[in-house]
């Protein structure tokens, strides 16, 4: 579930830096210029993402992760796009992001790992 969790946030990384899919950051974060706001958002991403899959500081990822759901649960409905855009699929992976943050690690990982040494 963590692996699956970050790959999603890989995903989109990835989709963000070379696919030009990005979401409506200019409405949400109006004080920097769009580019800028999908680029830091996408790094972020990738970050977590990369975090999640390895299993490094699980908790703190996961916890990142949350935030960031509820960041774009909350702007979704502010906005008024909140169906139209598909945000419905972000509440399981809140869930998700929220199990790890509070179990961290479990089983495959490096936190695991280190945790073992």
């Amino acid at each position: 579930m963590r692996i699956t969790l970050g790959f999603l946030f890989f995903y989109a990384a990835i989709g963000k830096l070379f696919m030009g899919k990005a979401p409506p950051v200019e409405k949400i974060i109006t004080f920097l210029p769009k580019e800028t706001s999908v680029m830091l958002l996408a790094i972020v991403e990738l970050v977590i993402g990369l975090l999640l899959i390895f299993g490094l500081i699980t908790k703190i990822a996961a916890w990142a992760s949350a935030v960031l759901f509820a960041i774009f649960l909350l702007s979704g409905l502010a906005l008024g796009i909140f169906t139209q855009s598909g945000l419905v699929k972000d509440i399981p992976l809140l869930a998700m992001s929220l199990y790890f943050a509070f179990k961290g690690c479990t089983g495959f990982g490096l936190d695991c790992l280190i945790r073992k040494l």
